[in-house]
């Protein structure tokens, strides 16, 4: 369905001889598909609160773990982070990955990174916390969701400054009005 309607609103906006430049996504796959496959010409980006929310769902199930308890400790540290990479890039996916990527280094008390993009932590001093054991399998295990090819591909795609939450506000509206357990005809709701 968001497929379909992504490609009546793109038809919509062609006939008006209007071309878009960004469009602001969640992630889903046929969308990026479709964007990747189709409107090349136009950029792709995720909202940063989708991979956000599944970055935080992902930690919270790791957290839950015996053993893995420190993960909790560390959730909003994680996701506050990512936040603040795709608000501090500009939309340079590169960037974006480079500062996601210090966090590597950083939750195990290291603040100087290899990667030139950025090579040191732009914190002042910290105060002392429970930091992760290099090589721990705690560690480890909190690296392969952090750092996956996935989230890679998620993190150069985040936009910086749009969202979509005004959307989903407005499609809250309608939902109240024109309910989805109800079946609305495309034709019947089409005002042109």
């Amino acid at each position: 369905m968001e497929k379909e309607g992504l490609i009546r609103c793109f038809a919509s906006l062609d006939a008006m001889d209007l071309r878009v430049d960004e469009l602001v996504t969640d992630r889903h796959i046929s969308i990026r598909k479709h964007m990747r496959e189709n409107l090349s010409s136009c950029r792709h980006k995720f909202d940063s609160w989708h991979v956000v929310k599944g970055t935080d769902s992902k930690l919270r199930k790791l957290s839950k773990r015996t053993g893995f308890e420190k993960i909790k400790l560390w959730q909003s540290s994680i996701t506050n982070h990512l936040y603040w990479c795709a608000a501090s890039s500009d939309g340079d996916g590169e960037l974006a990955w480079a500062k996601w990527s210090s966090l590597e280094n950083h939750i195990v008390d290291i603040h100087c990174h290899e990667n030139s993009m950025y090579d040191k932590c732009a914190h002042g001093p910290l105060e002392d916390r429970e930091w992760f054991i290099d090589g721990s399998q705690v560690f480890e295990r909190l690296r392969s969701v952090l750092f996956s090819v996935n989230m890679k591909k998620d993190v150069m795609m985040l936009s910086g400054c749009d969202n979509t939450s005004d959307l989903e506000s407005f499609h809250a509206v309608l939902n109240h009005f024109a309910p989805k357990l109800i079946h609305f005809q495309y034709n019947a709701m089409n005002t042109s």
